[in-house]
């Protein structure tokens, strides 16, 4: 009870970064887990271990809930008919909007995937968090490359794939126009290539 109310006011202590601030919920629950796994397993991992995952963790999460928020008001934005229109796809194709938000500091990358009927009706859609993403090129890529991945294991076949990463999409349609993606247009065609099975 103690440790609790300690942390609660350290988190309110503007003198404490922010990124330490804000962490302390994973810092009680990983010290438990840690004192669990040393009385049940006999083993325990070390202090600097539980301090990069108390920091992983708590950024991935309000990394989420930031992706949560901007999804919101896309959709918000949509439903009010502002921006740009969405174009609904032929007779028994689905579209697939994707995006990705690559944070500078944590080089932590949300991405997220969203899949609609002709009409506009939600089919599916995910988000997700990659860690260690050097640059925002790479976080776009690998944004890419799981929606793909994703379509192709929840078997759509017929798919209309859109986002704001116009060139990794132009590099699909034309790789021979963007030599310098030649290595990116391999992995992609890899990930096309199982959705293309799906048809068969």
């Amino acid at each position: 009870m103690f440790t609790c109310s300690v942390a609660r006011q350290m988190s309110k202590n503007i003198r404490i970064p922010l990124e330490i601030r804000r962490s302390y919920p994973w810092t009680l629950w990983l010290i438990w887990k840690n004192r669990n796994k040393f009385l049940f397993e006999g083993c325990e991992s070390s202090a600097v271990d539980i301090v990069d995952r108390v920091l992983e963790d708590a950024s991935v999460w309000f990394l989420a809930q930031q992706l949560d928020r901007e999804g919101e008001t896309v959709d918000l934005t949509l439903r009010k008919g502002q921006g740009k229109k969405w174009m609904k796809p032929p007779d028994k194709w689905v579209k697939c909007n994707f995006g990705v938000h690559w944070d500078t500091n944590s080089l932590i990358t949300g991405a997220s995937w969203i899949v609609r009927d002709k009409d506009g009706e939600t089919i599916m859609h995910s988000r997700r968090s990659f860690a260690n993403i050097s640059n925002l090129k790479e976080a776009k890529f690998i944004a890419l490359c799981w929606t793909l991945e994703s379509m192709a294991s929840h078997r759509f076949d017929n798919v209309i794939f859109a986002g704001e990463e116009a060139v990794l999409l132009n590099v699909i349609d034309r790789p021979m126009v963007w030599p310098s993606f030649k290595f990116e247009f391999q992995i992609l065609q890899r990930a096309l290539r199982m959705i293309k099975q799906m048809e068969s």
